[in-house]
């Protein structure tokens, strides 16, 4: 769930600036069958700064191009564990191997009819967040603008 502000500057481009709650999914963590690892992590979101350019393709549908930066705190990690047999699930509010604070450049795609929007995006975290590395999510969303 995400609220923000766009600011027009000239008859096609804006800058806009969002805030939100948002989970990332990680699925299949591990390098073999014999272990496994599926996480939900829940974070609070500020992106400051995104650039983007509407091009009209018909009356009422626009194409929206986007680029832009964000900032993220992790509050809550849940994960699903597969050891061999072994099944663990938890919540956890003290998450280990991974820090709760991430930097971020995202690149987005989006289709708006009217006021309704599909978004496809690609957010790639700058810092390392997770233990192998940094954070690469595919995010689809559905808007509406008012």
């Amino acid at each position: 769930i995400t609220v923000g502000k766009r600011f027009a500057f000239g008859s096609r481009s804006y800058y806009a600036i969002e805030f939100g709650l948002i989970s990332r999914v990680a699925d299949n963590i591990g390098d073999n069958s014999y272990y496994s690892l599926s996480e939900i992590k829940h974070a609070v979101q500020i992106s400051p700064a995104t650039f983007g350019y509407m091009l009209p393709v018909g009356q009422n549908v626009r194409f929206d191009f986007h680029v832009g930066a964000a900032v993220s705190y992790d509050y809550l990690y849940s994960y699903d564990a597969k050891h061999g047999e072994s099944y663990h699930s938890d919540f956890l509010e003290d998450f280990y191997d991974s820090n709760s604070f991430d930097v971020a450049a995202n690149i987005g795609y989006g289709i708006w009819y009217k006021n309704f929007n599909i978004d496809f995006s690609y957010r790639h975290g700058l810092r390392d967040a997770i233990p192998d590395g940094t954070s690469r999510d595919l995010i689809i969303s559905l808007g509406l603008g008012f």
